[in-house]
């Protein structure tokens, strides 16, 4: 039940045949003037099954992901992805967007604390590229959510997941392609955690005039637009980028690898 009600809440980003990425955004209880947790992405799937069993309304959507295929990098898709997860929140007439953001440059030093990432940053007067996309939309950077996501497995899992043994690795801890942290090991318990730090970012909407009719199974075409997870495919909106970004790619499927999830 809880995926057939999130599925209403993904899209696809087409162009023709070709998938370029996802978004999934969940239903949440947190008022877009709240304090948001530090437990981010996690707590933001416990609210959204608190707004499922009615024990309290939505009032904002929250992004749990945005993936897009590595060939669309400088296409500016990131952007126009927010601006339709902002679209999405206003036609269901609530108070805005949060975001657990996955700052992109956090990568090339896992290990760094994320309040220091951030901090460096604002000492060059710089900003990070995928929280820059967000403030310039708009968005407003609300703190860090410090134990935003946590994942603790087998080394077998691991190893499955990353290609890396970590039977192999020296030390306490490793690190994974793409990793915003290191993995901490338990070795006497053959265990890997991974505890993730977001960075909390509010869309906030002015109310909509019109309250437009939840968009399930509907296909969005932006052909004739000029603003510039996974769900049962039934109740995923596909948004079709075909006259907006040029002739279509020419590889015909793509693997997984071939995506960033920021």
């Amino acid at each position: 039940r809880v995926g057939l009600h999130v599925a209403s809440y993904a899209h696809l980003l087409m162009e023709g045949d070709e998938v370029l990425g996802r978004t999934v955004t969940v239903p949440v209880t947190w008022s877009v003037e709240d304090d948001l947790p530090a437990r981010g992405w996690d707590a933001a799937i416990e609210s959204a099954v608190e707004v499922l069993l009615s024990i309290a309304p939505a009032r904002c959507t929250c992004a749990l992901e945005v993936t897009l295929h590595r060939h669309t990098k400088g296409r500016g898709l990131g952007g126009e992805v927010l601006k339709l997860l902002r679209e999405d929140a206003a036609a269901r007439s609530l108070e805005g967007v949060v975001v657990p953001v996955r700052p992109t440059g956090k990568s090339s030093d896992p290990r760094q604390p994320m309040e220091d990432y951030l901090a460096g940053l604002r000492a060059e007067g710089r900003t990070d590229p995928w929280l820059g996309v967000h403030e310039s939309l708009g968005g407003e950077v609300a703190g860090v959510a410090e134990l935003s996501m946590t994942i603790s497995a087998t080394f077998e899992s691991w190893k499955s997941w990353t290609g890396t043994d970590p039977d192999e690795v020296d030390g306490a801890e490793m690190t994974v392609d793409g990793g915003r942290a290191p993995v901490l090991l338990d070795r006497g318990n053959r265990t890997g955690t991974y505890v993730e730090a977001n960075v909390w970012c509010k869309h906030r909407l002015s109310p909509p005039a019109v309250s437009v009719p939840e968009p399930v199974g509907a296909e969005i075409d932006l052909r004739d637009q000029t603003d510039a997870g996974t769900g049962d495919s039934t109740a995923t909106a596909e948004i079709d980028l075909r006259d907006r970004t040029g002739g279509a790619p020419t590889e015909a499927e793509a693997d997984l690898r071939d995506f960033d999830s920021v």
